[in-house]
């Protein structure tokens, strides 16, 4: 049998090429099929590429899947493919925040794994657009702060400008109690000696700490308080996004007794004398109490 052989490749490119946008929410899904045209079975390496070096080295933005469980990165060898056998892969970039406006090419090489011979290519034109895009992120407990009426707690976020224009970024928060209002939070642009901010300014592909200061609202009932951070675009940035934290108000304990008097005398004289006592629950959810009277009647 014949060593030498050719393989047949099929894609669903498109024939203009792609347009993307950094930190592009679709990014480009290639889907290939590849037909061993020989007549002994062959191994067959992916390799692809994009013409910008920077985007190779520091994101790694390329992912190849295929029947090669084991090795997802941009050089992939296949399983060994028998004569006049195909075998389909899927590869899936990944656009970095931040990208420079700029006409790039998608190159994709098919190899003869052991000696390297190229069987087979394609190019692509990669066109990065102007965009304007944001990520709001929180890193820590799925309950972002434990808060009673009064207190004050700090919740830390990043604002990072993912597009590739300097944009402005104005910051709100929303909640789904009807407790908590605009007197219950504000931003910060540090932990200490800090100042009240509303918008933060990033150039592209920046980011920044900035952090939410809550203050538990006097009434709030126990329980879960979903808080909806929204970070959107001042013109003509039209772009925004939002991130859940959550705060727990405990229940909190807390019963007070005035009695009328602090003090009776009275003579053995078999009638009966009354006190009144004031039972305030000052804590934040309904409770019942048990009521017992000692006495010393030294």
């Amino acid at each position: 049998k014949v060593n030498e052989f050719t393989v047949t490749v099929e894609c669903d490119n498109p024939e203009t090429g792609y347009i993307v946008i950094p930190a592009d929410p679709l990014p480009p899904s290639l889907h290939c099929t590849l037909t061993n045209n020989g007549y002994l079975t062959h191994t067959i390496q992916i390799v692809t590429e994009v013409s910008n070096a920077t985007w190779m080295i520091a994101y790694s933005p390329l992912r190849i899947d295929s029947d090669n469980l084991n090795d997802h990165d941009n050089a992939v060898p296949l399983n060994p493919l028998p004569a006049g056998q195909s075998t389909s892969f899927w590869i899936n970039l990944t656009v970095p925040p931040g990208s420079n406006v700029e006409e790039l090419n998608w190159t994709v090489e098919f190899r003869e794994y052991y000696s390297g011979e190229v069987k087979e290519s394609m190019l692509m034109p990669l066109s990065v657009d102007a965009s304007y895009s944001v990520h709001v992120t929180y890193v820590g407990p799925l309950i972002a702060q434990t808060l009673g009426q009064g207190e004050m707690g700090l919740v830390k976020m990043t604002l990072a400008n993912t597009g590739n224009q300097m944009a402005y970024w104005n910051l709100a928060a929303y909640f789904n109690r009807s407790e908590w209002g605009p007197e219950h939070f504000r931003f910060l642009n540090s932990s200490v000696n800090s100042s009240e901010i509303t918008y933060l300014q990033l150039e592209k592909a920046a980011s920044q700490d900035f952090w939410v200061e809550f203050i538990g609202p006097d009434g709030i009932s126990p329980g879960l308080t979903e808080v909806t951070i929204l970070a959107s675009g001042q013109s003509p940035a039209t772009a925004q996004e939002t991130r859940k934290i959550e705060i727990l108000t405990p229940m909190n304990h807390d019963l007070s007794m005035v009695p009328s008097q602090d003090k009776l005398e009275a003579e053995a004289d078999g009638h009966t004398r009354t006190i009144d006592i004031e039972v305030t629950n000052n804590g934040n959810s309904l409770e019942r109490f048990d009521l017992s009277l000692d006495a010393d009647w030294t």
